[in-house]
């Protein structure tokens, strides 16, 4: 995670690697090497929702409706965040494709069955970042694969899967496991295992609220959906903006 100074910010990557070489005898030359530097441009999208209560709801209520609403609106923002970044869906034309995409563009996909279990084929989507030079220090699975990696077991019949308990990240081949419980998953598939060192998430502002008592409230042709003032209702605004890139 960084922070953007800006709607649009360079971030500077390394693109070519350095090398060493052996020197011939006593009076051999040095040679010389390349290292470059390439830019990824992050783009700062707005992400925005407004949330309207009437306000006879809002006196007759026995509890905070807004105490409830915003937690709410924190873990759908998160939700669209997660669904873009990791498979592409509703992103932002100005966010790269999402890592998923990517990844089957480059033909780094295990299909289940590929191995002697499913034990066999987490090893080979591993196997995929490991062969492209890079190490894999997270994988993300959907809530329901719980269960299975649960019984998962090395050779020596240990656990593969470790659950270290609260505030700790569960643990798959030495990795953090994380598992995406906001809905934002896509069935098809099952873990995404990767460097996440190499994506950058860039908060450009973080959620802000707001109260409004009063305005209209319209759709994208200009029809008036709520006038806060005439039907007494009072509307909560969130908004959000947020770069991504690999």
């Amino acid at each position: 995670r960084v922070t953007m100074s800006s709607k649009t910010v360079k971030h500077t990557v390394l693109s070519a690697l350095p090398t060493g070489y052996w020197v011939s005898g006593d009076t051999g030359l040095k040679q010389t090497c390349d290292m470059a530097w390439g830019d990824q441009t992050l783009t700062a999208e707005e992400l925005a929702v407004i949330v309207a209560v009437p306000e006879a709801v809002l006196d007759d209520a026995d509890f905070d409706i807004w105490n409830e609403v915003r937690p709410r609106l924190i873990e759908a923002f998160g939700a669209k965040i997660d669904r873009a970044a990791l498979f592409g869906v509703e992103a932002p034309a100005s966010w790269p494709d999402g890592i998923v995409p990517q990844a089957v563009a480059a033909g780094n996909t295990v299909l289940e069955g590929t191995g002697v279990d499913f034990a066999d084929d987490v090893s080979l989507t591993l196997e995929e970042v490991e062969n492209d030079g890079y190490d894999v220090n997270v994988v993300y699975a959907r809530r329901k694969d719980r269960a299975r990696l649960r019984r998962l077991r090395d050779q020596n019949d240990q656990p593969l899967y470790q659950q270290l308990g609260a505030g700790s990240p569960d643990q798959l081949y030495g990795n953090d496991l994380l598992y995406v419980r906001n809905g934002s998953w896509v069935n098809n598939y099952e873990l995404i295992a990767g460097d996440r060192d190499n994506a950058v998430l860039a908060i450009r502002q973080d959620i802000t609220f707001k109260l409004f008592t009063e305005g209209v409230i319209s759709d994208d042709s200009g029809n008036v959906v709520l006038n806060l003032m005439q039907q007494d209702a009072i509307a909560l605004r969130a908004v959000m903006r947020v770069g991504f890139a690999i």
